[in-house]
């Protein structure tokens, strides 16, 4: 890292990328400068160079944290978490892992409070929103939450339905369509002419309706016919009292068949 480099260095405390570029700055430039084994010189080197929020923020630490870049490292890491959006599957499987290493190097890894309470400093946009509907017995679960996050972003980038714990009911098939009777020709039938002249109308004291009359009755006949429910099918007939077996073997002729039956 040159002088100008060094110089224009400077921590806003914006983020998690930030965070991690300015801690590898660091340590970059007290091994250039021989100083990588001197923890106070690189914690008094990172604080001349926080402004903005991170400054206020260090104002705020203890003194030991701020005399100490091990213990500064720390606090940075902790405060400026890598931020889960919910964008994807691919981001979702990346911050389970993350949590994982989080934890196995803060020694945390089956203390499941400590666990469940950074993934929620670190929830941000639709991810938070989400994390904000769930069960308290899921967000104070870390195995729960890890199912559900995976659940929601899965690995092809489709987000599913917010309620993760909802069973999908099964679709039911698809209602057979109506079956309709062809109209016939009679329905549209004209009348006939007679003589000379058409069909008879309504005009004067003549009852009989004229010809458009009549098609509109048909066809709301028809139309009512149609979506009228079809009959019940009738019983299958009774087996015969007296089969072919039987009457074979009792050497019955056809008249006394007959009077048998009329009985």
């Amino acid at each position: 890292m040159s002088t100008t480099e060094q110089r224009n260095l400077e921590f806003r405390g914006e983020d998690a990328d930030e965070c991690e570029k300015f801690i590898a700055s660091v340590m970059k430039y007290a091994f250039a400068q021989g100083k990588q084994r001197d923890d106070a010189w690189m914690a008094d080197f990172a604080a001349t160079c926080m402004a903005k929020d991170a400054l206020r923020w260090w104002g705020h630490l203890e003194e030991d944290v701020q005399q100490s870049w091990k213990l500064l490292q720390k606090e940075m890491l902790s405060a400026y978490p890598p931020m889960f959006y919910g964008s994807s599957g691919k981001e979702a499987e990346k911050f389970v892992q993350l949590v994982y290493r989080r934890a196995r190097d803060a020694r945390k890894q089956n203390d499941n409070e400590w666990i469940v309470d950074f993934v929620q400093m670190c929830l941000a946009g639709d991810a938070l929103r989400w994390y904000a509907g769930l069960e308290s017995e899921v967000q104070d679960d870390w195995k729960q939450l890890r199912q559900a996050i995976l659940t929601q972003w899965p690995a092809d980038g489709d987000k599913v339905s917010t309620n993760w714990t909802s069973s999908i009911l099964p679709t039911p098939p698809p209602a057979a369509p109506p079956v309709f009777a062809p109209l016939s020709k009679l329905d549209f039938a004209t009348p006939q002419r007679t003589g000379a002249g058409r069909g008879r109308s309504t005009t004067g004291n003549d009852p009989t309706p004229d010809h458009s009359t009549r098609v509109g009755r048909r066809l709301s006949a028809r139309v009512t016919d149609l979506f009228r429910p079809a009959p019940a099918r009738p019983p299958p007939p009774p087996q015969s009292l007296w089969p072919e077996e039987a009457i074979s073997g009792a050497g019955l002729d056809a008249n006394d068949i007959e009077m048998v039956m009329n009985q």
